[in-house]
């Protein structure tokens, strides 16, 4: 797995990073300072970038290419726009890894070691990464809540079928008993 460092030193590199949505309002200042602590790696099909349960400090955005988010072996979510970020989770809340996160097809994302919104944040200021993680975070939370609505909906409605089974079920147990004391009546 390739990895490309001194990123500040590639403006070709630096120009196209600009154009990630996210990272196009960064502070100059603040993203000269990210691209020091940043590396762009690049991620083979079927290649693990996170694995759940596990620690680091990485961040990371999607350049191009596209990966498959799973937690416990099930699939969540499949992120390929460039600028999708992941592994942000983890970093907040200072825990293991969420969920895992595995390339697709060739893939190259903008890590940044997440020790960066800590510097800004021990400088008593808002980052613009934090405001990232914020934006990113409503917007999941707010599709995670409509998932669950749709999925309370259907729960109900299943609730209600089974509800209406049952009936049937004992219904037709209570013909059966029926029907066979007839036949039985009938043969004495």
């Amino acid at each position: 797995m390739p990895t490309y460092t001194n990123l500040e030193d590639h403006d070709d590199i630096v120009a196209r990073l600009r154009e990630i949505p996210g990272l196009r309002d960064f502070p100059e200042d603040e993203f000269h300072d990210m691209l020091k602590i940043s590396k762009i790696t690049q991620y083979d099909r079927d290649d693990y970038i996170i694995k759940e349960n596990e620690y680091d400090n990485w961040v990371f955005f999607i350049i191009s290419g596209k990966v498959e988010v799973t937690k416990d072996n099930q699939s969540i979510k499949v992120l390929s726009q460039c600028g999708d970020i992941f592994g942000e989770i983890g970093i907040i809340e200072g825990a293991g890894r969420s969920a895992s996160v595995h390339a697709l097809e060739k893939t190259f994302c903008l890590a940044i070691d997440a020790s960066f919104a800590e510097k800004i944040r021990q400088n008593k200021k808002k980052s613009a990464l934090e405001q990232i993680f914020m934006e990113i975070l409503a917007r999941r939370l707010r599709a995670t809540s409509d998932e669950l609505t749709w999925a309370k909906k259907e729960l109900d409605v299943i609730r209600k079928e089974n509800t209406a089974l049952r009936t049937l079920v004992g219904n037709l147990k209570v013909l059966n008993e029926k029907s066979l004391s007839l036949i039985e009546k009938e043969e004495t």
